[in-house]
């Protein structure tokens, strides 16, 4: 979450093999995140199926936030 209130700042896609805690740190840095959990694509909807969604918090020293996270987390706010 970027500080102000029930706003999320999207930073992308992951695949299923980076879905581990300490790969999700590493590329973005600690903090809190909601993830959507999506299954597969459904043509005639034109989009993945929708599973649920989750959230959790890296709140360990060790994941600075990094400047892909700034960047968009800029980006979004200039919208």
């Amino acid at each position: 979450m970027d500080g102000t209130h029930n706003q999320w700042t999207y930073l992308g896609r992951i695949a299923p093999e980076q879905c581990e805690f300490e790969l999700v740190g590493k590329r973005f840095g600690g903090g809190e995140y909601r993830a959507k959990l999506l299954g597969l694509w459904e043509p005639q909807r034109r989009q993945e199926e929708y599973l649920e969604q989750v959230t959790f918090a890296l709140c360990d020293r060790a994941w600075p936030i990094t400047a892909e996270t700034l960047a968009r987390m800029r980006e979004q706010q200039l919208k």
